[in-house]
């Protein structure tokens, strides 16, 4: 039997979901920008960014629980994909926070796509994006992903 074999992957279970950025770095870097199924971010309209702050956060509101297999998380295009390193991904189920995947570190590199493999267990309605920087930093991406089973 292969792993993953009944992640739904063609279904981004993200996609158009509610949003919430820590801080919005202003009216255009949406939070929703995350989840709108653009990949390539060639231009700040498709990007979601924070202010400059203490461990910004991008949580995503799945609407109903899912045990989660994988999140991809996709950098910026532009000159700032390092606003991605030093992340992790965690799944929220109201209760618990289940890591996936560990700390991403970097160096992240225009467009780059990033994937947090969750292990068995990881249930819950509300993933989040969490820069792990010590002291202030920004959180910018492009797009969130992510893939599991009911």
């Amino acid at each position: 039997m292969l792993p993953f074999q009944n992640i739904e992957f063609q279904r981004n279970l993200a996609l158009n979901k509610p949003t919430t950025l820590s801080s919005e770095y202003d009216e255009i870097h949406k939070s929703s920008n995350a989840v709108d199924g653009i990949k390539m971010c060639t231009t700040k309209w498709a990007v979601a960014a924070s202010q400059y702050s203490t461990q910004p956060w991008l949580s995503i509101q799945l609407e109903m629980a899912y045990q989660v297999k994988m999140v991809k998380v996709f950098a910026r295009s532009d000159v700032l994909p390092n606003q991605l390193n030093n992340i992790i991904v965690l799944v929220n189920d109201e209760r618990f926070n289940h890591t996936c995947g560990g700390q991403y570190p970097g160096p992240t590199e225009a467009s780059d796509a990033v994937l947090f493999l969750c292990a068995s267990g990881a249930i819950g309605s509300k993933i989040i994006i969490l820069k792990t920087t010590a002291g202030t930093d920004f959180l910018g991406l492009c797009e969130v992903e992510v893939f599991g089973t009911p």
